[in-house]
C-alpha cells in the first residue's frame, strides 16, 4: 500500500477504476482547459466588440441619412447642407416683415423676400451669416402653398 493514497485504495477495493487505459492523468489536460477558456473568452469579447461595432455603424448612417433627408429638397442656392431648416416661431413685425427662428438661428425676412413654395407644407428658412460681426440673413424662403400669396 506504499505509494498509493487512500483514495485509490478504496477505488480498488470497490473495484473502480481511477483511470482508464490510454487516458492522461487529469492535470495533462490543464494547459488545454485554460487554452479553451482563454479561446473561449477571447471569442465572446470578440463577439461583443463587434456588436459594438456594428450598432456605431448603425447609428452612423441612420445619422447620415437622416441628415440627407432633411437637406435633400433644398435647392443648392439655398443651402449649404447645414443652413436650412424648419421654422420654430414666427414673430410679425410693425413693417410687415417676419422674424423667424429656427434650429440655425433667427433672422428678419421683409415682406418682399421672395418665396418659395414647401414640399413638405411646412415654413422652413435658409440663412447665412456673412461675417462674425452681422446677424444671420435669409437666403431663401419655402412658404406652405396657401402662404404663397402672404
Amino acid at each position: 500500500m506504499t505509494g498509493k493514497g487512500p483514495n485509490q485504495s478504496i477505488n480498488r477495493v470497490l473495484g473502480r477504476q481511477t483511470r482508464r487505459k490510454n487516458s492522461k492523468p487529469a492535470h495533462a489536460f490543464l494547459g488545454t482547459q485554460q487554452s479553451a477558456s482563454v479561446h473561449i473568452v477571447a471569442g465572446f469579447i470578440w463577439r461583443m466588440s463587434a456588436n459594438v461595432l456594428m450598432g456605431l455603424v448603425v447609428s452612423a448612417a441612420t445619422l447620415l441619412v437622416s441628415g440627407a433627408t432633411a437637406h435633400e429638397w433644398y435647392p443648392r442656392e439655398c443651402c449649404g447642407n447645414l443652413d436650412c431648416a424648419a421654422v420654430e416661431r414666427v414673430e410679425l413685425l410693425a413693417d410687415g416683415s417676419k422674424r423667424l427662428t429656427s434650429r440655425i438661428g433667427t433672422t428678419v425676412v421683409p415682406a418682399s423676400f421672395p418665396r418659395q413654395a414647401s414640399p413638405d407644407n411646412q415654413m422652413h428658412i435658409c440663412m447665412l451669416r456673412y461675417s462674425h460681426l452681422d446677424g444671420m440673413r435669409p437666403t431663401c424662403l419655402f412658404v406652405p402653398i396657401n402662404e404663397m400669396g402672404i
